[in-house]
């Protein structure tokens, strides 16, 4: 081969690992892709959310490139007793080796019938939760000198179709939550109308979820995590198609089977489960792909 030619073709092959080279530091600087610290959460008038971290459990990388799997941990009651916190904190533990984003969400009922909202906060401040969702039984604690403690909580306290009262402790509609690589996911809590046991207004759920449709134009994925019954749930489903996956509340006895409405993963939290349930959610290349649900029959006393 001529040399000049083959010196040519050495020269261009050169200066290609060198752009290579430069656009790789570009984007993932000097010492590889950039750690993810924390993530950021986003209130419904898009202002930070005072006195509140979201909870990012980091650990195992996405082993493909442009394949990201957001974990849910979903845990209804409340977490004081000695068993269940073993069993959340081994569940977040497996959960760190095998995936990059693990969130640890509750669909309400936190506080116990002792009404020891003091020692509730503690334990899921500890556990790492991200939010929970507003149950009527908890509302019933919320504006009370005994719900003074969640002022100390790290995780947000989530209720759309919650009026926020005069004076009473600020509820957020939802929360919008960022994996390591970029992907947002809103959550939108939602509460069933249950007995006036509280001076706060509870909403039309349904009504409430079809105003924060926008939501989708904004996010990657959007879920509603609810305390609805099974056919609360379905008709929320069919009425707001936007959304992704709808959390619905506990089911007593076994755990009613994940079924898919109107294109919307419709799923149900055992009451007293053995262990969290958990939502994957599966993005390819910047897109929604996969919803997959999985969960432990409930604890037999």
């Amino acid at each position: 081969m001529n040399p000049i030619r083959t010196a040519g073709i050495i020269a261009l092959a050169a200066l290609a690992l060198w752009s290579i080279g430069c656009a790789h530091k570009a984007q993932f600087g000097e010492t590889g892709p950039r750690a993810y610290v924390q993530g950021q959460i986003e209130t419904y008038d898009n202002r930070p959310m005072t006195g509140l971290s979201l909870h990012l459990v980091t650990g195992a990388a996405s082993a493909e490139p442009g394949h990201t799997e957001a974990v849910f941990l979903l845990y209804s009651g409340s977490p004081l007793e000695s068993s269940r916190r073993e069993t959340l904190g081994a569940t977040i533990d497996a959960a760190k080796e095998q995936h990059g984003d693990v969130f640890l969400l509750s669909a309400g009922g936190v506080i116990p019938n002792s009404g020891d909202a003091a020692s509730t906060v503690e334990a899921m401040n500890e556990l790492g939760y991200s939010l929970f969702a507003i149950t009527p039984a908890d509302l019933a604690h919320i504006d009370t000198e005994n719900g003074d403690a969640f002022e100390q909580a790290t995780f947000a306290l989530l209720g759309a179709n919650i009026e926020n009262a005069s004076g009473g402790r600020p509820v957020t509609p939802y929360t919008v939550l960022e994996t390591r690589e970029g992907h947002t996911i809103a959550v939108l809590g939602l509460t069933a109308p249950g007995p006036a046991e509280s001076r706060r207004a509870v909403t039309d759920p349904i009504r409430t979820a079809q105003a924060y449709e926008h939501l989708a134009d904004k996010h990657d994925a959007c879920i509603a995590l609810t305390n609805l019954t099974p056919q609360a749930a379905a008709e929320l489903a069919s009425s707001a198609p936007r959304l992704d996956v709808i959390i619905a509340g506990q089911t007593e006895g076994e755990t009613a089977t994940p079924k898919t409405v109107n294109g919307v993963l419709v799923a149900h939290v055992p009451e007293q489960p053995a262990s969290p349930a958990k939502l994957v959610v599966t993005f390819e290349n910047g897109l929604l792909v996969n919803k997959a649900f999985s969960s432990a029959r409930t604890r037999r006393p």
